[in-house]
Formats: structure tokens, sequence, C-alpha cells
């Protein structure tokens, strides 16, 4: 899945949401844009039964990480 990050400079004070399509292949294949934002991210939140850990390499240490659960409480009707 190809990353849909926007050029958003890290001193930039937009606070911009980035969603960055990891899934559950090689952490090494991660595109450049993905790497990127990961290193600039204040907070990473991701499925952690969708991507590797592997890829939180690529964060700041500062950065704050949190796993995405399913929420089970809601129910879908279409």
């Amino acid at each position: 899945m190809e990353s849909s990050v926007s050029s958003v400079s890290p001193q930039s004070n937009a606070n911009p949401i980035i969603f960055c399509g990891a899934g559950p292949g090689d952490p090494d294949l991660i595109t450049v844009k993905g790497q990127q934002a990961l290193s600039h991210a204040d907070l990473v939140v991701y499925a952690g039964s969708l991507v590797p850990e592997a890829l939180l390499k690529w964060t700041r240490p500062a950065a704050a990480t949190k796993v995405a659960r399913a929420c089970t409480w809601m129910k879908w009707s279409p």
C-alpha cells in the first residue's frame, strides 16, 4: 500500500494527521515518505495485529506509540 504522506516540514506549526499504509509485509520495505513521517511524529497509533513492531524503529525516542484495539462495544448496521 502506498504511503499518503504530504510534504509537511517538521518545523511547521501544522499538526497533520498522516495515514501511512504499512501492511503485514517486510518492515524494510516501508516507503521513504512513510519512514520520514514516522521519524518526525509525536504520536504513532498503529494496529498491532496488522503492523510489524519493527516499523517502530523509525520513530523518535520521545514519540508516544499506542496500539489501536478493535472497538468491540460498537455494533455496525448496514
